[in-house]
């Protein structure tokens, strides 16, 4: 019988996704990975999905701008896998230097810097989950948790408000908000405080558990484990077309990261009609928009599928 760590949940081998040079299939195999539970096979695949992004940008310039990028995200979730190894082996101060790592690496991109504080949110959470009797210290903890998924919240809200993993994190701050109740209703207790106070946080603490699975439970993502990698670019890279906007000195430069063409219709306060083709680019003065927020509106005209998406702010 094959070895269960040799396989993802698909039965693909780790050989098998290695050879693959679609570094989006990769990372869709390091996800699998994480899903099951195998973290060491899953940072290995995010470090195979680093080298491929890179390779793929170094032969096709046109996405080299987004695929180097992506390569900094995969070395960011390797080292994320790489702390929760530590905490497993209950290494806190290895986990704690890895995850200020990958920290470090998050904050030099310029899509994924919310990760930073998201992912270290994640990390507080889980380390809660080990522990068998509240303190303070894991009072404070939860305090944290929900600071971090609040900047979290904030860095990218400034580049899409209206992003579909803003929903991700709302539910996790009702988590953590849920967990701290939780401890402190406990800690009361020992404490021979007022029975009605504490009953009040340990239901308010019911119902916030509840809201969270809810939240998550409508936007399709389980509840039943923390998810430190709710990016879904890969899926959508492989199935259709997605753009990604990356200003330099005079332009903005659009990337269709995506298998399929871009119908473009508005970028900021232009309308427009432009087609971008699978895994090109197209470039537009930065001097044609107005100093806001621009937004991409554009279509996948093989699936019909319509995208209204922050792309850039401009100050």
């Amino acid at each position: 019988m094959r070895d269960l760590n040799d396989q993802t949940s698909g039965g693909s081998t780790i050989s098998d996704l290695q050879h693959k040079t679609d570094p989006f299939a990769i990372w869709a195999g390091a996800i699998k990975f994480d899903e099951t539970g195998n973290t060491s096979e899953s940072k290995k695949l995010f470090e195979t999905a680093a080298k491929e992004f890179y390779f793929a940008g170094s032969e096709n310039t046109e996405v080299a701008l987004a695929y180097n990028e992506y390569s900094t995200l995969m070395d960011a979730f390797s080292t994320v896998q790489k702390c929760r190894e530590l905490i497993a082996q209950e290494d806190f101060d290895g986990a704690l230097n890895s995850l200020v790592k990958a920290g470090e690496i998050f904050r030099a991109t310029l899509h994924f810097a919310f990760l930073s504080p998201f992912v270290a949110s994640c990390a507080g959470l889980e380390v809660l989950e080990g522990l068998s009797e509240p303190d303070e210290d894991s009072f404070q903890a939860c305090k944290n948790s929900i600071a971090l998924l609040e900047q979290s919240k904030l860095v990218l809200s400034f580049r899409d408000e209206q992003h579909p993993i803003i929903e991700v994190i709302d539910a996790y701050i009702r988590l953590a908000i849920s967990k701290a109740l939780k401890i402190e209703s406990e800690l009361e207790s020992k404490l021979g405080s007022a029975e009605p106070e504490i009953e009040s946080k340990a239901n308010r603490s019911i119902l916030l558990y509840k809201e969270y699975e809810d939240r998550l439970g409508k936007i399709g993502r389980k509840s039943s484990r923390l998810d430190y990698f709710p990016l879904m670019d890969y899926q959508r890279a492989i199935e259709g077309a997605f753009i990604l906007g990356y200003p330099n000195d005079e332009d903005l430069v659009l990337v269709n990261i995506g298998a399929q063409g871009a119908e473009l219709s508005r970028l900021g306060n232009l309308e427009l009609l432009q087609k971008i083709e699978a895994r090109s680019t197209w470039r537009v003065p930065l001097k044609r928009f107005q100093k806001v927020k621009i937004r991409v509106i554009y279509k996948d005209p093989k699936s019909g599928l319509s995208y209204d998406e922050g792309c850039l702010s401009l100050v």
